[in-house]
């Protein structure tokens, strides 16, 4: 039997996820395999700016980034910080791929913000999940999967991203149903 590979896709919760932490979630997904999967929540601000992170780090913050929110990433090690970023090479101390790329270096996070025309999101904390529970959550319905789509992650306004990525499989949220098609 083939391994699921879900590394760059994204999950979308079902509407009738109840689970505080990801209900509408859009949850961007770097890593899977045979150990579990790993990724980041791309949909859920929370109350702080890039700026006020940045300040408590000492690094300069360019103007057009003053008012981004910081997102909540998941549930695990929230007070960690992951840079999502875009990147045409892999330098050893990211990981990634599709052009995309994680750190959670402070050095990098201050070069990353002054290039220009460069597309990151900080989120704080991540979402994990154990070997072969993904799997289990995605034939319980939990999930939606669809490719992910650099346009979606990185440039669609926050509160727009579920629904931007329902209708890359052809779904007007609107007509959804709370339950899936499974028994």
């Amino acid at each position: 039997m083939t391994q699921l590979n879900l590394s760059h896709y994204f999950l979308l919760a079902m509407p009738d996820m109840q689970d505080p932490y990801f209900a509408r979630s859009v949850v961007y997904i770097l890593e899977h395999d045979s150990n579990g999967a790993f990724g980041l929540i791309i949909n859920k601000p929370v109350a702080t700016k890039i700026s006020e992170v940045v300040e408590q780090l000492d690094i300069s913050v360019p103007e057009d980034w003053q008012d981004r929110p910081v997102l909540y990433g998941g549930p695990v090690s929230t007070e960690q910080g992951f840079v999502l970023f875009e990147t045409e090479e892999n330098d050893g101390q990211i990981s990634g791929s599709n052009k995309v790329a994680i750190t959670t270096s402070i050095d990098a996070l201050n070069t990353i913000m002054h290039i220009d025309n460069q597309q990151f999101l900080l989120c704080m904390g991540y979402a994990g999940w154990g070997p072969g529970q993904l799997e289990r959550e995605l034939q319980e319905n939990g999930w939606l999967t669809v490719e992910a789509d650099l346009k979606i992650l990185f440039m669609t306004p926050t509160d727009n991203k579920y629904n931007q990525a329902l209708k890359k499989l052809g779904i007007d949220p609107a007509m959804m149903s709370n339950t899936g098609g499974r028994v």
